[in-house]
């Protein structure tokens, strides 16, 4: 039994227009662990940088994914605020801790994330838009990704 509710997971991707779109997450269940602790596998990745990953952005972001690694953020954005389009040729893996936001993708999709909720952008290009009138806190892992196989 969860302490809180479990919140939504988003997965985007590259469609082959080159635009991003939110796509489908399923057959993601709760496993016992031992002790009433249980865990979901939200995703797997089979190795870093994570191969297959298309991209195609005119507005990367260099200075937060690296080439071969992992970084791990925390970032705030106060009420009423907006980032650029921007994109980094990596999986990132995030949650949302506090506050709410809107995902804007560059396919003019847009989904509202909540405290508790989950993403996992596959290189896309979005923007993030805090439209409350309270700060967002999240946090998100940047996995280095290539087009190559």
């Amino acid at each position: 039994m969860a302490y809180v509710p479990r919140g939504k997971i988003v997965t985007t991707y590259v469609g082959p227009e080159g635009k991003s779109h939110f796509g489908p997450i399923s057959g993601i269940e709760v496993q016992p662990l031992f002790d009433g602790a249980t865990v979901r596998r939200i995703t797997k990745l089979p190795k870093v940088p994570v191969p297959n990953i298309p991209w195609s952005s005119d507005d990367e972001h260099k200075d937060l994914a690296n080439a071969g690694g992992v970084t791990f953020i925390e970032g705030e954005m106060e009420a009423h605020t907006q980032t650029p389009m921007h994109a980094t040729p990596s999986v990132d893996l995030g949650t949302i801790v506090t506050g709410e936001v809107v995902l804007v993708l560059d396919s003019g999709e847009e989904m509202t994330l909540k405290a508790g909720d989950l993403y996992i952008q596959n290189a896309t290009n979005h923007a993030w838009h805090n439209r409350s009138d309270q700060p967002v806190r999240f946090t998100t892992s940047l996995i280095a990704s290539t087009a190559d196989s």
